[in-house]
């Protein structure tokens, strides 16, 4: 652990705030900046919940960056993988694209004009395959394969006319397109055969992306395809040293309707209870009702009690969860399971 970097951080998110127009010193800031270095110095997890207006993005940014040279500094070629990667990058995960591209069109620039070269770095944005133009898919209509034919749809046309001058194939880029022209022309992972079983693999938009990350100190990507990384075993995005995960907390609301719904449950389980154990004096009172059953269809009968309380406990967690809909999801319930149960 480096108990420099919290220190250091600190000091370079203060010249950073400085070289912003109207910038100020924010103890929240402060606080998260020295908490994040600290997480990424010792190698343990960090979660942090900050109000809006905190300055988050740089409070986990200047750190990041900090921590990247640090590691560079100490790196050894025992530390590189078979590819001589020795993951000296940090990635960030946005719960949104639109965050995504204001952390590479604004905060990113900014931070690493603010540093200069001081701590110098690069970065790049990643994105899932659907979300650039594919070369193959293109290829029918921008004369690649011969005679080019002219779309028939006009929004398919534009998105023609577009890539013909795109670096990047990016959608973001495109305008407004809609989902139907854009799945034209684009695919997803189990629709493409690989940079290696395509034709058009050496310009592929996704796969120039892809080594745009390969190549940068900081990638910027998005929960569902950091989420697909982790689900792969590790296979969807470069080696990294280091992750950040932002997003907006969303909290529920309280559902006056399923609490209610749940203390009447359990108010009636109790009440029945009570009163049935009010009535009966013996063993003889107790077999009663059942006509002398036996232990294995008393047995079937608890077993039936504890299903009825899990049904009305998760009766109450759909109400919860889906609110009114929840309660006519419940009702239905209420009035299938005796009828289900007659049948069987």
């Amino acid at each position: 652990m480096n108990d420099e970097l919290p220190a250091r951080s600190t000091q370079l998110l203060d010249a950073v705030v400085a070289a912003k127009d109207g910038g100020t010193r924010r103890q929240g800031q402060d606080d998260m900046c020295a908490a994040v270095a600290a997480a990424l110095s010792s190698g343990r997890h960090l979660l942090v919940e900050a109000p809006t207006g905190t300055g988050k993005s740089l409070a986990y940014l200047v750190p990041a960056v900090a921590y990247l040279h640090d590691r560079e500094a100490h790196a050894t070629e025992a530390d590189a993988d078979e590819d001589g990667d020795t993951a000296t990058r940090v990635v960030i995960s946005t719960a949104t694209k639109a965050l995504q591209e204001q952390l590479v069109d604004v905060d990113l620039p900014f931070v690493q004009e603010a540093l200069g070269d001081e701590l110098p770095f690069t970065f790049a944005m990643l994105k899932g395959r659907s979300n650039y133009v594919c070369r193959a898919r293109l290829a029918p209509y921008d004369g690649s394969e011969g005679e080019a034919f002219v779309p028939a749809d006009p929004d398919v046309a534009a998105v023609v006319e577009w890539a013909a001058d795109t670096v990047t194939g990016d959608r973001a880029e495109a305008g407004n397109v809609s989902d139907e022209a854009w799945s034209h022309l684009s695919v997803g992972t189990d629709e493409c055969p690989g940079m290696g079983g395509c034709d058009y693999g050496a310009t592929c938009f996704a796969e120039a992306a892809k080594g745009r990350a390969r190549a940068a100190d900081v990638v910027v990507v998005n929960t569902h395809l950091y989420a697909a990384h982790l689900a792969s075993g590790g296979n969807v995005l470069p080696a990294h040293a280091a992750g950040a995960l932002e997003g907006a907390v969303t909290k529920s609301e309280i559902n006056p309707i399923a609490i209610a719904m749940f203390l009447a449950f359990v108010g009636l389980t109790l009440f029945i209870t009570k009163w049935a154990a009010g009535r009966t004096k013996s063993r003889a009172d107790f077999y009663a009702a059942g006509g002398g059953i036996t232990g294995f269809q008393n047995g079937l009968a608890i077993a039936g009690d504890y299903m009825s309380a899990a049904s009305f406990l998760g009766i109450s967690a759909l109400v919860f969860g889906s609110g009114f809909d929840g309660l006519i999801y419940s009702i239905g319930f209420l009035v299938g399971w005796p009828i289900i149960m007659f049948l069987i």
